[in-house]
């Protein structure tokens, strides 16, 4: 039983770790939602809603790197999780580490949004 109970904390406490943060464009007063949820030790899985106003054309494309590492990587299923969202399997997914994710939008106006996973 203790056990278990440790195994809930820890996903609760990974859960509350990689928390989604409300951030600002620069220069624009609407904000882009990125949250991401680890269901530990399956997979991790990021969504994003776009902002109040993104023309319909504007893609976008979810990045990340491991903290210490310098290049970052694009996501690779943009599919499974459902629209504005990607996701991680476990061969994808490296646990203990700390990620920096962000969403970048294809668009000239947009500029890069992150999200630190620390």
């Amino acid at each position: 039983m203790a056990g278990m109970l440790n195994y809930y904390f820890l996903i609760w406490a990974v859960i509350m770790r990689i928390s989604g943060r409300h951030l600002a464009l620069k220069g624009a007063s609407s904000s882009l939602h990125l949250r991401c949820l680890v269901l530990y030790p399956k997979c991790m899985s990021c969504h994003w809603t776009p902002q109040d106003g993104a023309a319909s054309n504007t893609t976008f494309h979810l990045r990340y790197k491991m903290r210490g590492v310098t290049e970052a990587e694009e996501c690779k299923d943009y599919v499974t999780s459902g629209p504005n969202s990607c996701y991680f399997s476990r061969t994808n997914l490296c646990l203990y580490l700390t990620y920096e994710i962000w969403v970048e939008a294809g668009n000239r106006m947009s500029e890069k949004l992150i999200v630190n996973t620390e």
